[in-house]
Order: structure tokens, then sequence, then C-alpha cells
């Protein structure tokens, strides 16, 4: 695949988001969770960064969920593979700090 023009960076076409989003093609949901949590499993800060947003947010077909929300951004510190912009380690910084565990 080459990037699209205008897009920030390749981490918005990656195929978890291709098949979450149904950017070129049809949806699928379920395939791309599996994707994005796999690479989350694997370390990306990135993946780990994206989980937190769509618990926090509810996005996606997710849901709306703090607990998981927290779990994820919480693993954007320690994830070996840092693939995230400083702008989204800060937001999920800012996010926990906002929302702390009761």
């Amino acid at each position: 695949l080459e990037e699209p023009r205008g897009w920030a960076c390749k981490w918005e076409w990656l195929p978890w988001r291709l098949l979450l989003v149904g950017v070129w093609r049809a949806k699928v949901p379920a395939r791309g969770a599996t994707l994005l949590m796999d690479a989350a499993g694997r370390g990306s800060k990135h993946a780990c960064y994206q989980l937190g947003r769509v618990y926090a947010v509810g996005i996606w077909g997710f849901p709306k969920d703090e607990t998981m929300a927290r779990r994820y951004y919480s693993m954007v510190a320690s994830a070996s593979l840092d693939d995230c912009t400083g702008n989204a380690k800060e937001e999920a910084a800012t996010w926990l700090r906002e929302h702390q565990a009761a």
C-alpha cells in the first residue's frame, strides 16, 4: 500500500485501521481489533495508545470502558516498541492523571 497524501503518518493506514473503519474496503472489525490487540501485546506503544483511546471514547465498535482505557493507556509508558508520537504519549499520561482509579 502507498501512504495516502495528506495523512499525518503511516500509522493512519495500518491494516488494523483499514479493517476497523473500512477504509478502501469492507469493515472487518473483529479482525481489526485482533490485529490491534496483538500489536499491543507485542509491545507497540502506538497500539496501546490506540486501544486506550478507543476504550476511553467508545469508538470503532469498542464499548466505552474506563477500566480498559486505563489498562492500555498505562501500558504506553512501559511498552517496548517506541512507535508512538510524543503527543500521543502525553495524551495517555494526561488521561491517566485525570481518571485516577477509585
